[in-house]
């Protein structure tokens, strides 16, 4: 009599073909594709310096497929729906907060409750392109200024 509680079966050999394959695409030039995604997060962290309210909590022990930002003085879910209708989706806080409190990394990474409160995250892949990144900037760009000014 067997003491496993798992009964024996055909396994699935397509699931596991294709996660094979996957794994094999996603490990190919692996140290090319980070440098490509820290190249971009660098990028679009030049671009969002020129706001005067808009704070990147991103350091330089931060993966690169991640940017944390806070701007200041717009609700981060208010910027959030707002770049929805331009069909871009970040998220609101870091990846390890609840939605109902404040950044606890970000707190503790900048020290300031108002950044915590503000925490907006953009994810970044070596699939993410030049152009796509300043689409990003261009309806950020929009929002920003248009919240700014309470319209």
């Amino acid at each position: 009599k067997s003491t496993t509680i798992y009964r024996s079966g055909t396994p699935a050999l397509p699931l596991i073909v294709s996660l094979s394959k996957a794994l094999r695409l996603a490990l190919l030039d692996l140290d090319e594709k980070y440098e490509q995604v820290k190249k971009r997060n660098e990028y679009l962290q030049e671009k969002l310096k020129k706001y005067d309210r808009v704070s990147i909590n991103t350091n330089d022990y931060t993966i690169p497929h991640m940017l944390n930002i806070s701007v200041l003085d717009i609700k981060p879910e208010t910027m959030q729906h707002a770049l929805e209708n331009y069909d871009i989706y970040i998220s609101t806080q870091s990846a390890c907060a609840s939605s109902n409190t404040v950044s606890k990394a970000v707190l503790e990474l900048t020290k300031s409750q108002e950044k915590a409160s503000h925490s907006l995250r953009i994810s970044i892949s070596s699939l993410t392109t030049i152009q796509e990144i300043d689409q990003f900037v261009n309806a950020f760009d929009e929002c920003y200024n248009h919240l700014m000014l309470g319209e």
